[in-house]
């Protein structure tokens, strides 16, 4: 009997266009681990242009995740995973290697598109800012604005301008302590990251006696939601006849548009400022309402600009959340109705009808920390800065 010969074959490789395709509907996670798997899939995975494209086909499937620091310590936790399965959270590196050493915490103030703007350092100043990519680790320092001096930031938020293909972040301050104590106009400034510059934008003369509506730090700024275009505050006007009255400014990130950078959305009738913040929710503007001390409320304006679309999105009890905090840092709605949000200084926090229930981080080695946690909402992407300057991965 003739001994049986090896038959030889030759692996081939998935025609470019039908490998592109496959990659395109695969998580970030599983493109990430795949960079490693040859030089020709590293460059494919790699490309800007693959990264877009990524992101466009699958921005109605992106996976959502909740960053949550304390201290120098990140976790990061898919908000639609049972609160038993604790695989879902996970510990995340952050950009150390940016951090100068007489830093003593970092706070997230605003997210885009997978980046995360974090502050480091100082409530008042905001001069310290990192953008970073926790999905691929990308991060940028930004310089500092040339007001940096003595300047007091009530305001402070983070977009992607389509029209220009760029990320800017926007900050509302005084020049001073003592001019906010004296009433005097406020200092809107952006920073592109395309030009890696700082401006005064002119507010066109408008009237801008506003100043942060917070409830727990008056000097901590108030983070801003970002929505078609615009970025959004929960603000409260000083003067004239709608003193002690809240409302919604909204800063237009395309000055190329219609020449007018700030306008306010309508707030309901029945709005109470107390214990309120503003998110997003399903592609909606929406206001979180602690409408009694065991009851937190949720409405979102179904037709942007319209004061009349205010409606009621969940209403939720507070009374079996095992927290000693009733004052939630943000929310977001999953797909089953329920709503997620953070505690300060103690963790994870799911709502339903219900009731509640609380994951906290393990093995957190700062126990809990109210002042030194921040929380934000996040998606993966593979995307970059248009711009490499300053960029570390």
């Amino acid at each position: 009997m003739k001994p049986v010969k090896a038959v030889k074959t030759e692996m081939k490789e998935l025609p470019q266009e039908v490998m592109v395709e496959i990659f395109l509907r695969l998580p970030v996670k599983s493109l990430l681990r795949f960079k490693c798997v040859c030089k020709h899939w590293l460059s494919l995975i790699s490309d800007p242009n693959f990264a877009k494209h990524h992101f466009q086909r699958s921005s109605l499937n992106l996976t959502h995740k909740i960053l949550y620091t304390l201290h120098f310590v990140a976790w990061s936790w898919d908000f639609n995973a049972p609160f038993v399965d604790h695989s879902a959270l996970s510990r995340i590196q952050l950009p150390l290697a940016l951090v100068p050493a007489n830093i003593n915490w970092m706070r997230i103030v605003g997210s885009c598109r997978g980046f995360l703007l974090v502050a480091l350092n100082d409530n008042i100043l905001l001069n310290d800012l990192i953008i970073w990519n926790p999905s691929t680790g990308s991060c940028k320092r930004v310089p500092q604005p040339p007001t940096w001096d003595n300047k007091f930031v009530f305001l402070c938020g983070f977009g992607y301008d389509v029209s220009t293909d760029d990320y800017v972040i926007v900050q509302v301050s005084y020049k001073n302590w003592e001019a906010y104590l004296d009433d005097e106009v406020i200092i809107f400034e952006t920073f592109s990251v395309k030009s890696n510059s700082w401006k005064i934008v002119d507010v066109h003369g408008l009237n801008c006696t506003y100043i942060n509506l917070r409830n727990d730090d008056v000097d901590t700024p108030r983070v801003g939601s970002f929505l078609n275009g615009y970025i959004h505050w929960l603000a409260w006007c000083k003067d004239g006849e709608r003193a002690n009255q809240g409302a919604i400014i909204a800063f237009d990130l395309n000055e190329n548009k219609n020449g007018l950078h700030l306008h306010e959305v309508p707030l309901p009738d029945d709005f109470i400022h107390e214990y309120s913040d503003l998110g997003v929710f399903g592609g909606w503007l929406g206001l979180i309402e602690m409408n009694a001390p065991d009851q937190l409320n949720i409405r979102v304006m179904k037709e942007y600009g319209v004061k009349s679309s205010w409606v009621n999105l969940i209403t939720v009890s507070l009374l079996n959340i095992p927290s000693d905090f009733i004052s939630p840092m943000f929310m977001f709605l999953c797909k089953d109705g329920e709503v997620v949000g953070v505690y300060d200084g103690v963790g994870f926090v799911k709502y339903s009808d219900r009731g509640g229930e609380l994951l906290e981080p393990p093995n957190n080695p700062h126990g809990r920390s109210r002042f030194y946690s921040t929380a934000s909402v996040y998606t993966e992407t593979l995307l970059s800065l248009p711009s490499n300057h300053g960029d570390q991965g």
